[in-house]
């Protein structure tokens, strides 16, 4: 399944996971404080023009393990990576797990990178997602970067692709359950 982005103004890239379940997020992760009423207000306050680039209705079940070595591969570097605790909007406590990327050059001040990009592997590797993608403005310290873009993958619906012990999850007829389809990228 094949998705273009292409706009060489991209310099972030966000992977962003919604689960339900803390026992689902990897160890080797920094964990935010969790997101005060005030700070959910801050957040959903905020007004930006930013472009829906593909709607999560339409792709569901969707295997993204070749997300982590694609970004690698068009010259993004992890920059940061955390979960936070948050309140969904049908007000159950939900978690967001999340990986920044930017294009220019590793990160000296990130010192979890090698867990993160395992945490991004397994989390990438072991379910599958239903799937939105964003093209938003580049914002740093808080302020629009002109001309810069940043794409926004936005992961909820986790389906477990393996049993706790590891072992593939079977469906109908002992066939292993895999994606509806693989998510392909194109960031250029």
């Amino acid at each position: 399944m094949g998705n273009k982005i292409s706009s060489k103004k991209v310099q972030q890239a966000i992977v962003q996971f919604w689960i339900r379940n803390l026992e689902e997020i990897p160890t080797g992760l920094r964990e935010r404080n969790p997101e005060t009423l005030e700070d959910r207000k801050a957040r959903t306050a905020r007004r930006f023009t930013g472009e829906c680039i593909l709607r999560g209705e339409d792709i569901k079940g969707c295997g993204v393990q070749t997300v982590p070595g694609f970004l690698e591969e068009k010259g993004f570097w992890i920059t940061d990576a955390f979960f936070q605790e948050r309140v969904s909007p049908d007000n159950r406590i939900c978690y967001i797990v999340r990986f920044v990327f930017g294009r220019n050059g590793p990160c000296k001040d990130f010192e979890g990178k090698e867990d993160a990009m395992a945490a991004l592997q397994k989390m990438c590797r072991e379910a599958t997602w239903n799937v939105k993608i964003f093209k938003n403005p580049l914002f740093l310290e808080g302020r629009p970067v002109p001309a810069k873009k940043s794409v926004c993958l936005n992961l909820s619906g986790r389906d477990a692709l393996l049993e706790p012990n590891g072992k593939p999850r079977m469906v109908k007829g002992g066939v292993p359950r895999m994606p509806r389809a693989e998510l392909g990228l194109n960031l250029i």
